[in-house]
């Protein structure tokens, strides 16, 4: 009599409830709360602040290569063009001494003029 189905039923009912009731939810839940995962979550984002800043110091050192080597391709531009600019008036002189052998007014005097003079008609 004391373990007839009217006297057992409430109790199983009862054991099944509490049963039910303190389970742990499915670990596909999106709500965690403890206090490991949210301590794994701040070494996340804090070692994704670390790489952000890395990588702005990173840009920010390449920007400042950039501009030094800017600079330095102009100083070497201008530095070539007046290379050439010499080169080009050296061998300019070169071919006018070739043309005209004899002295020339940068020989004599240093201003650039070739020193020619056509024949005058008085002078026939």
């Amino acid at each position: 009599y004391l373990w007839s189905l009217p006297t057992v039923l409430p109790s199983l009912y009862c054991a099944l409830f509490f049963l039910l009731m303190i389970r742990r939810p499915p670990r596909s839940t999106l709500s965690s709360s403890s206090a490991a995962s949210d301590v794994y979550k701040r070494q996340t984002y804090d070692s994704d602040l670390d790489i952000m800043h890395a990588l702005r110091r990173e840009n920010h050192a390449l920007s400042s290569q950039n501009d030094i080597m800017k600079q330095r391709s102009a100083e070497l531009e201008a530095e070539i063009n007046k290379l050439k600019k010499a080169e080009t008036a050296r061998l300019r002189q070169k071919a006018l001494e070739r043309i005209y052998p004899g002295p020339t007014s940068t020989t004599a005097k240093g201003n650039g003029c070739l020193l020619y003079t056509s024949p005058s008609p008085r002078d026939s």
